[in-house]
């Protein structure tokens, strides 16, 4: 009976892979770190200034990643003012902190930011990239 299952094993193998997320898209909070520092590589979070860092790439950029914007909102879809505070205190201590410690930083994501979040990063100076 040894081998009895393989064909149907494989065929399970398959179907799963296909339903597996090819790049960074659709992937979720530590999904995504897992998934940057696995394909770009470089290292993981870290903590700088008392506060967590999600990492830096190879080339030496720290970097902050979200994987989705609807936290930012309510379910009116009116921007919550505390959770837009949260959002651009923890981007811009990570950028400073990059900056004191002499790296460049770059903000990641694996879906379209709002305007709101595409202009202020703009504003700042900030680089940021969609990942996919």
């Amino acid at each position: 009976v040894a081998g009895a299952f393989d064909g149907l094993k494989n065929k399970v193998d398959d179907f799963v892979a296909k339903l597996a997320p090819k790049g960074a898209k659709g992937l979720l909070g530590a999904d995504l770190e897992e998934w940057i520092l696995k394909n770009r590589g470089g290292t993981g979070s870290f903590k700088s200034g008392g506060r967590q860092i999600d990492g830096v790439l190879p080339d030496g950029t720290w970097y902050e990643a979200k994987s989705a914007f609807n936290y930012l909102f309510d379910t009116a879809g009116n921007l919550s003012p505390q959770k837009w505070n949260e959002f651009t205190s923890q981007i811009s201590f990570a950028a400073a902190q990059a900056a004191k410690n002499g790296a460049p930083f770059k903000f990641l994501t694996n879906a379209k930011p709002p305007q709101k979040v595409i202009d202020w990063l703009n504003k700042r100076g900030i680089p940021w990239e969609i990942i996919e």
